[in-house]
């Protein structure tokens, strides 16, 4: 059975959907199991679904690990031995520690930015003298 996110997934997104596909014999359903506990029961206990993904009523935790599991099952019964699944959320990305402090690792200028300078004006004008601002390249 495929599905995401893969097992021992790390740096998955608080907001993700767990999706499967099925191995064979034609389910008709399936039952969900999903927690911070193992067996997983403490979010999702055996929650019937007919369709083969599942997105979590609240955001999961931050840096927090799951479990998960599901069964498929049909008019002769239910899958035995299916797996338990885990993986584990983004750490948290807030600061949370003040005042924050970068050093840059030694580095300055970082690598990656630049120095522009200007008046805070809105419209933001770059190039003026009289105060300035870092920026972060993306991409």
């Amino acid at each position: 059975m495929a599905v995401t996110p893969t097992h021992a997934a790390t740096d998955v997104a608080i907001n993700t959907s767990l999706r499967w596909n099925h191995g064979g014999g034609s389910p008709t359903g399936y039952r969900l199991w999903l927690g911070s506990d193992n067996p997983p029961s403490n979010i999702v206990s055996a929650q019937l679904l007919t369709t083969n993904s599942f997105t979590p009523e609240d955001y999961l935790e931050y840096g927090t690990e799951y479990y998960w599991r599901i069964v498929p099952f049909n008019e002769f019964g239910p899958a035995f031995d299916c797996p338990v699944w885990t993986f584990t959320t983004l750490p948290d990305p807030s600061i949370v520690e003040f005042p924050h402090l970068e050093d840059f690792d030694g580095t300055f200028p970082p690598t990656g930015w630049t120095h522009h300078s200007g008046q805070l004006v809105d419209p933001i004008v770059l190039g003026g003298p009289t105060s300035s601002q870092w920026q972060q390249m993306i991409g």
